[in-house]
């Protein structure tokens, strides 16, 4: 089954809940949900669980690729608001970025693992806010002293490059 992206929009936009749930139409266009990308410039989140699936499109094109060595500080600045668990952290990523900046669950467990490892996050067990275990992720002190330095960092470079992107001929 192909559907055209204004079919497919209609069917999976905002929807959360069980397969169970869906009409038997909807569960064969939700067998077809990798067919999105090559139909549109959209891109596809899909967010699977227990007997659940939670879907979520976005325009890639208002999208910002990652910049090399910003998956570190964009976890710790994320954790730095609050104990998250990692789909939590990849929510609040998002949020604080206005969307622009979505990180594949791939990308962010090995990140965590290693962010742990170094002693900037602390791991512990909890409940997640659907009644679920899940590892909840909290800032050292040296995490939030990493924290600052990069953020510094960060900022110094983002001040050279604008002052490099607004020169004018005269100032040369």
């Amino acid at each position: 089954m192909r559907l055209c992206p204004e079919e497919f929009h209609s069917c999976v936009r905002g929807w959360k809940g069980s397969l169970r749930e869906l009409p038997p139409g909807d569960r064969e266009k939700l067998n077809v949900l990798m067919q999105l990308r090559e139909v549109s410039s959209h891109d596809l989140s899909i967010r699977p669980g227990l007997g659940a699936i939670s879907v979520e499109i976005f325009d890639s094109r208002s999208s910002i690729g990652n910049l090399p060595g910003t998956l570190d500080l964009l976890i710790l600045k994320a954790v730095s608001l609050g104990p998250l668990h990692g789909y939590g952290i990849l929510l609040r990523i998002g949020q604080i970025s206005g969307r622009a900046l979505l990180i594949e669950q791939g990308a962010l467990y090995p990140a965590l693992f290693r962010l742990v490892r170094q002693g900037l996050l602390k791991a512990s067990w909890g409940t997640s806010e659907n009644n679920r275990r899940a590892k909840f992720y909290e800032l050292t002190p040296t995490g939030r002293k990493r924290l600052r330095e990069e953020t510094d960092g960060w900022n110094r470079l983002a001040e050279a490059i604008a002052s490099a992107l607004a020169a004018q001929p005269e100032e040369i």
